[in-house]
């Protein structure tokens, strides 16, 4: 469950270390349970469904664990390694509306001054979650140090206006939770 966690958070590279971990463990125990006088076949059935399952996972992550690798060189300043991680990734359908990838392509090419193509990225997160605060933020840096005042301007507004519905959703939803506890009562 703990390789199921990690890939509901987006950490790949932990998620296969942890599939890993399992099928080594899984593979030992049935080993053990093959050597031993024991003949339950039910068990190794069931150990030999998990392996192929952990294996399956394994092979799955292939390319997020890459990608995550790219991240990781641009988090760590490694601009163009990141790029060329990253950018292998692009023209696939499935990593099409995977934002996070457009987002640290976007720093990336922003720290290498090739400013374009970071516009280009941001604005792909942008066409896959609207409301990416972080997204925003970095146009309007780029749009500020290029002297564009007006899309400056406009991504600025964007901003305060998702905050301020963020803002208008916690305290619709503190209402409601202080209701629901009212009617408990």
């Amino acid at each position: 469950y703990l390789g199921y966690a990690y890939m509901n958070l987006g950490l790949y590279i932990k998620a296969r270390l942890t599939f890993e971990d399992f099928k080594t463990l899984a593979d030992k125990e049935l080993a053990e349970l093959c050597n031993s006088d024991e003949d339950d076949a039910e068990k190794k059935e069931d150990l030999m469904s998990v392996i192929k399952e952990a294996e399956e996972w394994i092979s799955q992550l292939e390319e997020p664990v890459k990608i995550e690798e790219g991240y990781n060189m641009v988090m760590s300043g490694r601009y163009r390694e990141g790029i060329d991680i990253l950018s292998q990734y692009t023209d696939k359908e499935e990593y099409k509306t995977f934002w996070p990838m457009w987002y640290y392509l976007g720093v990336a090419y922003k720290e290498i001054d090739m400013q374009d193509m970071a516009e280009a990225a941001f604005i792909s997160v942008l066409r896959v979650s609207p409301s990416n605060l972080y997204a925003m933020e970095e146009l309007v840096h780029l749009y500020k140090s290029q002297g564009r005042s007006d899309m400056a301007t406009k991504y600025e507004k964007k901003i305060a206006l998702v905050q301020e519905n963020a803002e208008k959703d916690r305290a619709d939803a503190k209402e409601m939770e202080s209701k629901d506890k009212n009617n408990l009562s």
